[in-house]
């Protein structure tokens, strides 16, 4: 059953459009290989200017936090100077009715140096095991 609508088309105008649009259709589906090749290249080159940007936001991203992160870490060591500074005074105070202002301030700096001797002295045999197993030599522990 066919409706009629009382329009036909023109038959000799429209077997060139029909051909050209099937032509036209047929390259949109069938693309030649250099064709792919640069549509390849040229998604693969937008690709590899996002994840750059990408990668630069991340590092800057990073490099903030850095900063941060060492500006918090002066902060607390500055702090913990000034809380040393504080102990070492109390200490001072604490023995200074037993031993005198002069003996108690002697006794605090000479206590002092011995733990920063020590402190030294543990670094120093840290480096040294540690330089030792990084440079032994084949066979040697």
């Amino acid at each position: 059953m066919t409706q009629k609508t009382g329009w036909t088309p023109d038959p000799d105008d429209s077997a060139p459009e029909t051909s050209a649009a099937q032509g036209a259709s047929e390259n949109e589906r069938d693309p030649s290989t250099i064709a792919v090749l640069m549509r390849l290249y040229d998604e693969g080159r937008d690709y590899a200017g996002v994840e750059l940007e990408r990668q630069k936001l991340r590092a800057r991203l990073l490099a903030r936090a850095g900063l941060v992160a060492a500006l918090l870490a002066a902060a607390a060591v500055f702090l913990l100077m000034g809380a040393l500074i504080s102990l070492l005074i109390g200490l001072i105070w604490t023995i200074a009715p037993y031993i005198g202002p002069l003996g108690a301030t002697l006794a605090v700096f000479a206590g002092t140096l011995l733990l920063i001797l020590l402190l030294a002295l543990a670094a120093r045999r840290h480096m040294r095991t540690t330089l030792r197993r990084l440079f032994a030599r084949e066979g040697q522990p």
